[in-house]
């Protein structure tokens, strides 16, 4: 647990018609917005902040990013040209070539700085700030 939220998260992948047809299980619905109410980690890449965080109204009055193909569907313009953000307790990114960000984001949220710093110089990459 970090900064007293359970580890539990729902991340959801991008890609369409994926997330056309996760905007439309129930079931997932239920789930996040579990999530948000109980301020654990949420988040998704791609098409997935637009097509379904926003749809299912789970990115009001957050900063958020999606795929540039579909950023405008986001009402918060201020962030789409990042390629992550995290809003609290939900981190969105904008596609398969920001999929390595997303996951240290993630990294970081779920066990913190150092966690991500060593996972990072695992991989050879430049130690984010």
């Amino acid at each position: 647990m970090k900064g007293g939220r359970p580890l539990y998260s729902c991340i959801l992948p991008g890609g369409i018609p994926g997330a056309d047809n996760l905007r439309d299980s129930t079931d997932l619905t239920d789930l996040l917005k579990r999530q948000v109410e109980s301020q654990r980690l949420y988040g998704a890449i791609c098409a997935s902040p637009a097509v379904v965080l926003e749809h299912h109204g789970l990115l009001k009055g957050r900063r958020a990013t999606a795929h540039p193909f579909i950023a405008a569907a986001l009402p918060n313009q201020e962030s789409v040209d990042q390629r992550v953000v995290v809003d609290d307790n939900c981190v969105t990114s904008q596609g398969a070539g920001t999929a390595v960000a997303f996951s240290l984001a993630l990294v970081e949220q779920l066990f913190g700085k150092e966690k991500q710093i060593e996972v990072t110089k695992g991989l050879a990459l430049p130690i984010p700030e």
